[in-house]
């Protein structure tokens, strides 16, 4: 309800989880990563960024585009 515009992009969340181009941890708050993946076919190229709450339950907060990736520390997946 809150971004309309993603209505349409619904599906293509689960690709921005499980294949981001970036993430980035919250400047307001540590335990909130951003994840981002550039679609060249949305408008002009728009990013849909996933916020996600890592805590004992780890939920998506929101999720909206953008036309550039935001301020904050780059998070780096620590691979096993």
């Amino acid at each position: 309800e809150e971004h309309p515009e993603l209505l349409d992009h619904f599906s293509k969340l689960k690709r921005v989880l499980f294949n981001p181009d970036e993430i980035r941890i919250s400047k307001t708050d540590q335990q909130v990563l951003l994840f981002y993946h550039y679609f060249a076919k949305i408008k002009s190229g728009l990013y849909i960024v996933v916020v996600i709450k890592t805590n004992e339950r780890n939920f998506i907060l929101t999720a909206h585009m953008t036309d550039r990736v935001k301020m904050g520390e780059k998070y780096e997946i620590q691979k096993r």
